[in-house]
């Protein structure tokens, strides 16, 4: 049984290997794999340092404790999208905007700038990497 785990893990970490070197030469010099699927996503990826741009510039923006509302356009990216702004908004709570579709009890709202207007939403600041920070009209005070 050892042994066939080993040969596994061998295996496993082999592919691995061999698929991450590829995915490097076809991006030279780019330092991170572009097309990654968002499941592949890691500290350094291309799609995370644009949304760490954006959180970040955002964060100055935003008090501790205010509910911010993310929504991600892009298909099959939401689920992960969310999970890292999660992440690097530790102290505000992030809730996803297919969640509360009505804006109840939400503060602010963190998108990219390819959603159609909302006239619910007043805008903040245009940030990095086609995002925007809105504050939702008739919230609480800063």
């Amino acid at each position: 049984m050892r042994r066939v785990l080993l040969a596994v893990f061998l295996i496993w970490s082999s592919a691995s290997f061999v698929w991450s070197a590829a995915a490097r030469l076809a991006h030279p010099g780019s330092g991170v794999w572009a097309d990654a699927p968002p499941v592949l996503w890691r500290d350094g990826h291309l799609a995370v340092l644009q949304l760490e741009a954006a959180v970040g510039a955002a964060r100055e923006l935003i008090p501790p404790g205010a509910v911010v509302g993310f929504a991600c356009a892009r298909d099959g990216e939401e689920f992960y999208a969310y999970h890292w702004a999660s992440y690097l908004l530790p102290e505000r709570q992030v809730l996803d905007l297919r969640d509360v579709p009505d804006l109840r009890g939400v503060d602010y709202v963190l998108r990219e700038s390819t959603a159609a207007p909302d006239p619910r939403l007043k805008l903040v600041r245009r940030l990095p990497a086609r995002w925007m920070l809105f504050r939702v009209r008739g919230g609480s005070p800063p």
